[in-house]
């Protein structure tokens, strides 16, 4: 099956799990894929980790629940989200 022929949501999937199959185990393909499709693929897979995490990671639904975000459409959802390693959990 060609790239094209593949889902946005299956690529997505392939970049959490298995990146390097994402461009057919090919450096060479990898560094071509087009920056717009990158950017998709990106914005696609941060959507379905934050649906499958925002939950189940304590910090994460606490910072998620006091920024108001409760999905992610857009790169700039995920701004409020992003905090120094240093952060407490107990804070």
């Amino acid at each position: 099956m060609s790239p094209a022929e593949v889902s946005l949501e299956k690529k997505a999937e392939l970049l959490l799990n298995d990146p390097a199959a994402l461009a057919n185990h090919s450096v060479h393909a990898w560094q071509h894929l087009p920056r717009e499709e990158v950017d998709a693929i990106q914005l696609a897979a941060l959507k379905q980790r934050f649906a499958l995490l925002r939950d189940s990671v304590p910090l994460l639904k606490k910072l998620a629940g006091a920024e108001g975000v409760t999905q992610i459409d857009t790169i700039n959802n995920v701004v409020p989200l992003l905090f120094e390693h240093t952060v407490s959990a107990l804070a």
